[in-house]
């Protein structure tokens, strides 16, 4: 058995706004925007500063931004096909610190005979940053309405659905998923590090299916996801970017 620790994918909004996804309950997904940004004034790893090769806030929270991407287009179903992106550098080492990236994806296969154009695939603007605190948010945009993480989209305790009516009227429905009680008798590194759990109960489950993998995310959601990774760190380093202190 093998699972990267994507601990994003196994938190229950998470499982339920893809549920909704397949289920078409918003249409075919024509766009995600989203971002994260945490200032790292305030602490961060000390991998995130010092080598831009694998430094940099691409290498330490992009991934989250890039599984909202292929929460919307999974790699089951769709390809990435273009990447490109532009950065803020730190001027004594070099990483990025501000990013903002696009990736385009198109279906694996279409049915021609029965083919619409807004099923051929779509695109993501992703932006991640160590310069300020961010709301944090994600919206995935479909033909029929849109499921919007408001808040801490990378452990999302809540997200809303919006199904349209008409082009002047959405239907809204709310969905929240408290997060486990907390004893506090421990201290935790990170925000939310109690709803860890999550990735623990989905690991046993799928052991106990005997699985080799779990369908939260999979080992090929996690070649695409480092590859588009690569795909942007590659770009990043090569291109001209802005450089400040």
């Amino acid at each position: 058995f093998l699972m990267e620790g994507m601990w994003t994918r196994c938190f229950p909004a998470t499982i339920k706004a893809r549920e909704l996804i397949n289920q078409g309950a918003i249409g075919d997904i024509v766009k995600v925007q989203a971002e994260f940004g945490y200032d790292i004034e305030n602490g961060c790893p000390a991998s995130v500063r010092g080598n831009a090769k694998t430094g940099g806030m691409t290498m330490d929270i992009g991934i989250y931004l890039i599984e909202k991407a292929l929460l919307a287009y999974p790699s089951s179903h769709y390809e990435c096909i273009n990447t490109s992106a532009v950065s803020i550098n730190g001027i004594t080492d070099g990483v990025d610190l501000s990013v903002s990236a696009s990736v385009a994806f198109r279906a694996k296969s279409l049915d021609f005979q029965n083919f619409h154009e807004r099923q051929h695939g779509g695109v993501a603007s992703l932006a991640w940053t160590g310069l300020a605190d961010t709301p944090e948010t994600c919206s995935i945009i479909g033909t029929r309405g849109a499921i919007i993480f408001d808040t801490t989209a990378h452990i999302p305790p809540t997200f809303l659905l919006r199904q349209r009516v008409s082009r002047t009227e959405m239907r809204e429905t709310r969905f929240d998923f408290p997060p486990p009680p907390d004893d506090k008798k421990h201290n935790w590194n990170y925000p939310s590090s109690i709803c860890l759990q999550y990735e623990a109960l989905a690991v046993e489950r799928a052991l106990r299916s005997n699985l080799t993998q779990a369908p939260e995310w999979t080992l090929d959601d996690s070649v695409v996801a480092h590859t588009i990774l690569h795909r942007l760190k590659v770009y990043l380093d090569s291109s001209s970017n802005f450089i400040i202190d």
